[in-house]
């Protein structure tokens, strides 16, 4: 095992590239949601009986008909200053990460009470590096992630507040295989050394919220998420220079707490103003003991911190039959910490400007969505910064079902 562990730490130096989806959890994701994404995640304290919402289960009182919902991604990781981190001159680093996102059901089973279930990705983690040693050609390939898979309820208390419940199911994979290729002028027969470890990762949290309608025109929202059962990842590990597998099974306690709040405004009959805030709580001690999402030498784990701030323009009319009537249109920011912090103690941060789209089809509530992400991580002294644009599409169907349901 400390064979095993050497070897990944010293990959880790000698790549250097895209660090951040090969250490830790890689790559925590922002709700997966193309309406969230359009207007920066800022939605725990929106109410809104046209859509389906994901970020507080309180929201889902408002549901007065069965809706479904899917969503794809695409998104574009580039450093354009890879020579810094060891990567080749003038040949910038990219990473593309594409395919399904999220999908989610919901319905209402009361006048007060609506029900949702669905599946969304936590993190993710994806990359192919290369590079020549002193021994020989070293090559890495990670891949895996994290998803929630969840269940719960949205309940209005009374005309005011509302709470909510979600029970969240973690389940994932990770398999990372680290490959020298020996040199035939180093090593007799030039032979190779592999280092391959894969398994399952599963555990369980259950998710808060409440909202509260202040005003006509004013609402407040608060979530958290806490861990019930933390996330064990059993598997198999194959050492370098063997052909045995040895089995597995590590707990891990490093799975964070995750808070947030939120408020939306009724700015004008069509503008609706929302901001947020988030905290994903780690602590000083995370990732100490970990064997298998370790961190380099020197670095720590830090609590992120996000800020979230929306505006929608509603559709004029979503049943015209003129579509520049019909359209929402979204915009919004986001910045926030990365959950680790190098050597230097420098946080690493996030900048994102998003936008959105709305086409409602089929009297409104049938609905297509875009949205886009641009911005970058930085503020670290002798790392390039990257570069990222997620790009999101999706569709909201209805159906007209519970037809006694009470109407909003």
């Amino acid at each position: 095992m400390t064979r095993l562990i050497l070897l990944l730490v010293i990959s880790i130096a000698a790549f250097g590239q895209s660090l951040y989806h090969r250490v830790g959890y890689g790559n925590f994701v922002t709700m997966p949601s193309v309406y969230d994404a359009g207007v920066g995640y800022a939605t725990s304290a929106l109410r809104d009986s046209t859509t389906l919402l994901n970020s507080n289960a309180a929201a889902w009182h408002h549901l007065n008909r069965v809706y479904f919902r899917m969503s794809s991604s695409s998104t574009r990781y580039q450093l354009l200053d890879p020579e810094s981190v060891g990567g080749s001159a003038g040949s910038p680093f990219i990473l593309n990460q594409s395919g399904f996102s999220q999908m989610q059901i919901g319905l209402p089973v009361g006048q007060n009470l609506g029900f949702s279930l669905g599946l969304e990705p936590i993190t993710n983690m994806a990359s192919y590096l290369e590079t020549e040693t002193g021994l020989g050609t070293v090559t890495e390939d990670l891949s895996g992630g994290t998803w929630r898979f969840y269940a719960g309820f949205g309940w209005a208390l009374n005309d005011i507040i509302s709470l909510g419940l979600r029970a969240d199911l973690i389940n994932g994979y990770y398999r990372r295989e680290s490959t020298i290729q020996y040199d035939s002028t180093v090593v007799d027969g030039g032979y190779e050394d592999i280092t391959r470890i894969q398994g399952n990762i599963l555990g369980s949290a259950v998710h808060l919220g409440i909202q509260a309608q202040l005003t006509p025109d004013i609402a407040l929202g608060a979530t958290v998420g806490i861990p019930m059962d933390k996330p064990v990842f059993d598997g198999r590990v194959q050492l370098a220079g063997t052909d045995s597998d040895l089995g597995f099974s590590e707990e891990l306690t490093d799975w964070p707490i995750q808070l947030g709040a939120g408020i939306s405004y009724q700015y004008r009959e069509r503008l609706l103003v929302m901001a947020g805030l988030s905290q994903t709580i780690f602590t000083d001690e995370s990732f100490a003991e970990a064997n298998f999402f370790a961190v380099p030498e020197g670095w720590s784990a830090t609590s992120i911190g996000e800020f979230q701030l929306g505006l929608i323009r509603e559709a004029y009319d979503p049943a015209s039959r003129r579509w520049t009537e019909r359209v929402e249109l979204r915009s919004g920011f986001y910045t926030r910490n990365f959950y680790l912090t190098p050597v230097s103690e420098q946080l690493i941060y996030e900048y994102f400007a998003t936008g959105g789209i709305g086409i409602p089809l089929l009297e409104g509530r049938s609905r297509l969505d875009a949205a886009i992400e641009i911005g970058k991580r930085t503020s670290v002294d002798n790392y390039p910064d990257e570069w990222i644009t997620r790009l999101r599409f999706g569709v909201q169907l209805y159906e007209r079902w519970f037809r006694n349901v009470k109407r909003r």
